[in-house]
């Protein structure tokens, strides 16, 4: 092993001097106050506590001690804590998410997590803590002894509403309007936020049989009951109508079961028997390409606020997220948020992990906005932006955590492309 390496190691700190060869998933750094002893003090994260020996230090985290959960806001947090009375006495602490992979203890951090109050995805909180006021404010906040539980508290609720608005202070944020309001004050709104995306889209078979059925309507009906003397032609055929109409075939059996039952129909040589074939056939050639029609973008902008070209990435989130959300229940409209390579390639959603991470996009507002569509809405502005150059065409967004893609096609924005890591990616 290097020996100026070796020597970096031990001069931070760490818990032992091969830990900074080690593969780190997350570095956590920090200063100790000198007055504080190292006996009994720890980075304490989700699974583990690692000892800290030297008043600076530098340690490493894996995925699994930190059990960072795969989303925008996972609220995880990791301490400095000293361990060494009946009381714990945490000194510092820090937001962790899946993106991060340095992180320093120290006022600034521990400030940061008052300004987020539990709103902060990962970009937001790394905005607040290289803001200038909050620099400035963990400044002060630094020079209060970190035994000091009741002054530490003082200080923090003094600053509350300056700390809190930290998180607000960015530019340009949009706000629904009255009739998006409306449309999103709804009880009955719920998507799961972990799987079951897949199924608010229509299926091929039950788009096909609805259709086929409503191609029939009353028209067979209306010819047996004005010609009862087909009664007993058709009679011994009611299970073979039955099976045609009941929608358990296949769409290839269902046209081949039309076209046995014409043939049978054909020896009778009674022309009314015709028109109930011809009703069959016709319902069945009508309701052949709605599922191509389903699947195309022609024609359906249904959602004023994504057919506006020159929108920011940000604003394409929100204006997208919260319309997947709010019309998660209308199908059709549902549809139209995406992109026809995405309906053609993707549908019927098969991979549990593709229905997972739509679940969770879809169900952004809520988890950012913390229950409240209305809040979830400016939150996402505020987590994303800037984060991409403005286009009108296409944006492509990768991180640790998801990378998911929007196209502006036919006269809106609509989602062409999206992965995310697992809920439980550290275990894997």
């Amino acid at each position: 092993m290097n020996k100026g390496l070796i020597l970096s190691a031990i001069l931070l700190g760490s818990s032992s001097p091969l830990a900074l060869a080690q593969t780190c998933d997350v570095e956590i750094k920090g200063e100790v106050p000198a007055h504080i002893s190292l006996d009994k003090l720890f980075v304490s994260a989700y699974q583990r506590d690692i000892p800290v020996s030297a008043h600076q230090f530098s340690v490493c985290a894996t995925k699994k001690d930190l059990n960072v959960t795969g989303q925008h806001n996972p609220n995880n947090k990791v301490y400095l804590v000293d361990k060494s009375t009946d009381t714990p006495l945490y000194l510092y602490s820090s937001l962790v998410f899946v993106q991060t992979k340095h992180l320093e203890l120290d006022s600034i951090s521990t400030l940061a997590n008052y300004a987020c109050d539990s709103r902060c995805g990962y970009y937001s909180h790394q905005r607040i803590q290289d803001d200038a006021a909050l620099i400035s404010l963990a400044q002060q906040y630094s020079q209060i002894d970190a035994t000091a539980k009741a002054e530490r508290s003082a200080f923090t609720l003094k600053h509350q509403a300056a700390l809190g608005q930290l998180y607000t202070k960015v530019a340009d944020i949009k706000a629904l309007d009255a009739n998006r309001m409306t449309e999103i004050n709804n009880p009955d709104l719920w998507v799961d936020p972990y799987s079951g995306a897949g199924l608010l889209f229509e299926s091929k078979a039950n788009l096909q049989s609805t259709a086929f059925m409503e191609g029939i309507g009353d028209n067979i009906r209306n010819i047996m009951n004005q010609n009862p003397d087909l009664k007993p032609l058709v009679t011994p055929h009611k299970k073979d109508l039955r099976v045609i109409a009941e929608g358990r075939l296949s769409w290839e059996q269902k046209g081949e079961a039309i076209d046995a039952l014409a043939a049978q129909f054909k020896t009778y040589n009674q022309p009314k028997l015709d028109e109930i074939i011809k009703i069959l056939k016709n319902s069945y050639q009508n309701a052949s390409p709605i599922y191509q029609d389903y699947l195309s973008n022609k024609d359906k902008t249904p959602f004023a606020a994504l057919n506006q070209a020159d929108s920011t990435f940000e604003l394409v989130l929100a204006n997208w997220t919260l319309a997947a959300y709010s019309h998660s229940k209308d199908k059709p409209k549902f549809s139209a948020l995406f992109s026809e390579r995405f309906k053609q390639e993707q549908l019927p959603i098969q991979d549990k992990a593709l229905d997972s991470a739509l679940s969770r996009l879809i169900t952004l507002p809520n988890h950012l906005g913390q229950q409240k569509l209305a809040d979830g809405y400016k939150n996402i502005q505020i987590e994303f932006k800037d984060r991409l150059s403005p286009s009108n065409e296409r944006y492509d967004f990768k991180d640790d955590l998801q990378s998911l893609s929007f196209i502006y096609e036919q006269g809106a924005w609509r989602l062409d492309n999206l992965s995310q890591v697992p809920m439980n990616h550290y275990e894997l």
